[in-house]
């Protein structure tokens, strides 16, 4: 396993996120086992989809196709995290003032990273894969392969960008501090649940933490979020959660407050990203099933 630091764009206005922010971290949806994953996504991916169209999951998914087809083995954008651990490659985002959406300066958090995989690739492609409407541009797909080869697009100025599948923890002190004032206010019944998930992030456990996925079905496709509560259901797990604050001190944050257990409502931040009556709609939900069992294929290999 590869240990780094490096830097994660995390949407700092959005609950699901805010709440892993404050949680103290979070694991790639590759961690989760195999019958919880169905067509989960990243955290990077799923920001990225809350202020887009389908044309930009059609594109998404348009890259996976390319990935499986010329680079299996390497980390998928729809999986893994993205992180940038070259200050330079993050002064050439600042300056191009190109990528908007939440690739701002103040969702920026420093993070500290344990990849079980990772693959570096130049981020710079995609200004020839997808437009700034969130549509694939015309020849894309060989910009796509030079992508998914590694290989810089300019040997001047290259973008390098880690896509991950591991665990990250947060250190951005001040991330986790406004994430939590609007945590509280969104969710106040909810703090003793947060406290609680806390404790399982530092016992290295995925409950407690908010996940996405993306859903197809009859009506349409959306983008739609859950928060993890398995382990603790197993009598072994919540003893070793009793022992974390005798055996791991500084990973136990404290006595959940009883009456604030309430799940927090994640409804509402489901993002319907195509509906029946949109003219893509059969080709996009075709092409998602596709890949979702190709991935499950895949992994049972």
């Amino acid at each position: 396993m590869r240990t780094f630091e490096g830097h994660v764009y995390l949407d700092h206005h959005y609950p699901p996120v805010l709440w892993n922010i404050v949680r103290g971290g979070f694991d790639s949806v590759g961690s989760l086992p195999y019958a919880e994953k169905d067509f989960a996504i990243s955290v990077s991916l799923s920001s990225m989809l809350q202020s887009s169209s389908a044309g930009r999951l059609e594109a998404e998914l348009s890259l996976e196709r390319v990935r499986l087809a010329t680079n299996p083995n390497s980390v998928s954008r729809l999986r893994g995290v993205f992180v940038f651990d070259d200050i330079e490659s993050l002064s050439r985002i600042w300056d191009s003032n190109k990528w908007g959406g939440h690739f701002t300066d103040e969702y920026l958090a420093d993070v500290s990273v344990w990849a079980k995989q990772s693959t570096r690739v130049d981020a710079a492609w995609i200004e020839d894969i997808i437009s700034d409407q969130g549509q694939l541009l015309p020849d894309w797909e060989a910009a796509a392969v030079g992508y998914w080869s590694g290989k810089p697009k300019s040997e001047d100025t290259p973008i390098w960008e880690v896509l991950v599948e591991g665990r990250f923890c947060i250190w951005s002190m001040h991330s986790k501090e406004e994430a939590l004032k609007e945590i509280s206010a969104i969710w106040p019944n909810s703090l003793g649940l947060l406290t609680y998930s806390m404790n399982c992030f530092g016992l290295g456990s995925l409950d407690g933490q908010c996940f996405s996925g993306i859903t197809g079905h009859d009506e349409g496709i959306s983008v739609d979020h859950y928060l993890r509560m398995v382990d603790s259901k197993d009598s072994d797990f919540i003893n070793r959660l009793a022992r974390l604050p005798i055996e791991k001190p500084k990973f136990y944050v404290g006595n959940p407050d009883p009456e604030k257990m309430y799940l927090p409502d994640l409804t509402g931040y489901s993002k319907k990203i195509c509906t029946k009556g949109d003219a893509n709609f059969t080709a996009l939900l075709k092409l998602l099933l596709q890949l979702q069992n190709s991935a499950r294929c895949g992994e049972s290999a």
